[in-house]
């Protein structure tokens, strides 16, 4: 067991986080320590054990101690970890959308896997693999067709005619750069909404900007949905954040295992804050500089943080050549925010919006209007049509609320 035991004290670089150089070498010296003496009573008492499954557990168990997020991988699938950090995902390039609770194929862009297999839009995918996608999340069908490189994947897909024959592609995945944010609309009521996918290459200037431009309107205030974002860009967090930031600048460092700052990242002055208000949407999902911008917007005045806790990770990870040919994917920096560190509980949102919650709006509120509805005021139809934008999505109907709630407090008091 020794070469295991030299091993995981070289893994021990990361630690707890904060630890001294001595409470580190104690540490290492304690864990050798306590793998000898089992060794010796393993062979001293003739324990029953299974010698391949001892010595990886072992490994897996120290590791997973140092950093829960870490595991040993293949150098292909470290890669794809450093891809996907880039906004790169293995996928087969559909557009989707939900309609009624079902999987609609909106677009199949050229030059896609989907398109090169075949795979017709404006179709309902039924199954993912042999998993029935009825009342699935969009998140959870894009999460499903995702996967490894030059992977195959088989969909069910059917017209939306009534008896329409259901077909099934076989398509295999390819690499597809996410774009820095999907949906930019002016809502109705003045409402800016911005999905961003991921904080990659470009996304401080594109963000930025689409902000800029929205707060240099009428517009009434902004949902910026953070949900299932990710990349790594900490840069751009910077500078988004420093939009919101008042005289102080707001600052966030990198620390290695010895807490050493490595880099510090510090917003601009700004004079001139946006005096929009902003809701943030954020779930489990939320990881990488999308929840270190979360935790950085929630300290700026006038923005508040909508949806269930971010994942609570804030360690920056490497790919560790290992023997055998693996690759330990294991942090050894992590993100220090000074006392409002969002480690292992997550950005706690300043409205939380359980699961469990029903949606209390009336089916024919999101109903076609057709006429039917042609005596109702221009403002009864902007509220029509933003629950119809809406829809079931319960974190965004309470953003939508307050500041709905936020623009009617306003215009009472001017």
């Amino acid at each position: 067991m020794s070469k295991y035991c030299t091993m995981i004290a070289g893994l021990l670089f990361w630690g707890a986080g904060s630890l001294l150089a001595a409470d580190r070498t104690g540490a290492v010296t304690e864990m050798q320590k306590n793998v000898a003496e089992l060794g010796a009573l393993l062979e001293a008492q003739g324990v029953v054990f299974q010698t391949e499954a001892l010595a990886s557990n072992v490994v897996d168990a120290a590791i997973r101690a140092i950093d829960p997020g870490a595991c040993m991988v293949t150098p292909e699938q470290a890669e794809q970890f450093q891809e996907e950090e880039k906004g790169v995902f293995y996928d087969i390039g559909l557009k989707l959308i939900l309609k009624d609770k079902r999987l609609k194929i909106m677009e199949v862009p050229t030059n896609s896997p989907a398109a090169a297999a075949g795979v017709p839009a404006r179709t309902i995918i039924e199954k993912i693999e042999d998993q029935p996608m009825d009342g699935t999340t969009l998140d959870r069908a894009v999460n499903r067709l995702r996967g490894r490189k030059n992977e195959p994947v088989t969909i069910t897909v059917r017209a939306e005619d009534k008896g329409a024959e259901a077909r099934t592609f076989q398509v295999t995945r390819a690499g597809i750069q996410m774009p820095v944010t999907g949906t930019m609309e002016l809502w109705p009521q003045r409402i800016g909404y911005m999905k961003i996918n991921g904080l990659y290459e470009g996304a401080g200037t594109q963000i930025s900007a689409q902000i800029n431009a929205w707060s240099g309107t009428n517009c009434a205030g902004m949902i910026i949905d953070l949900r299932g974002a990710n990349g790594m860009n900490l840069d751009a967090v910077a500078e988004i954040a420093g939009m919101f930031s008042h005289a102080t600048p707001i600052f966030f460092t990198i620390k290695d295992g010895f807490d050493k700052t490595l880099k510090t990242y510090t917003t601009p002055r700004n004079d001139k804050p946006i005096d929009r208000p902003v809701m943030i949407l954020v779930n489990r999902d939320t990881r990488g500089a999308a929840e270190t911008l979360a935790a950085v917007l929630q300290t700026c005045h006038g923005v508040m943080i909508v949806g269930v806790p971010t994942r609570g990770d804030n360690r920056l990870r490497t790919p560790l050549p290992i023997a055998n040919g693996k690759v330990l994917y294991i942090a050894i920096k992590r993100i220090d925010m000074g006392k409002d560190d969002y480690h292992g509980k997550g950005v706690i949102p300043d409205v939380v919006v359980a699961q469990t919650e029903e949606k209390a709006q009336s089916k024919d509120a999101v109903e076609d209007d057709n006429g039917l509805f042609s005596g109702l005021s221009e403002q009864e139809k902007h509220d029509r049509a933003l629950i119809t934008r809406i829809g079931d999505d319960l974190i965004l109907m309470r953003a939508t609320d307050i500041l709905l709630g936020l623009k009617a407090l306003d215009s009472h008091t001017h």
